[in-house]
Formats: structure tokens, C-alpha cells, sequence
């Protein structure tokens, strides 16, 4: 695998494991507000 492809997908799970950790905490409210900033 190519560097940039791995960067990418390490990336894409370190995203997915913070708006988890955001939905969990609180409810997915806070992530819809900071996807509107």
C-alpha cells in the first residue's frame, strides 16, 4: 500500500473513531453543529 492511500485510511478511522466517541458522548448533537461551522 501506498503511503499516501495508508495516511488516508489512518485519517478516515481516526475520524470515525472521534465522532463516535462525540455520538456516544453527546448524542451526535455536537458533531452536526461542528459540521455546520
Amino acid at each position: 500500500m501506498k503511503k499516501r492511500e495508508f495516511n488516508k485510511q489512518k485519517r478516515k478511522t481516526v475520524l470515525s473513531k472521534v465522532k463516535d466517541f462525540f455520538k456516544d458522548e453527546y448524542g451526535g448533537n455536537l458533531i452536526e453543529y461542528a459540521l455546520l461551522i
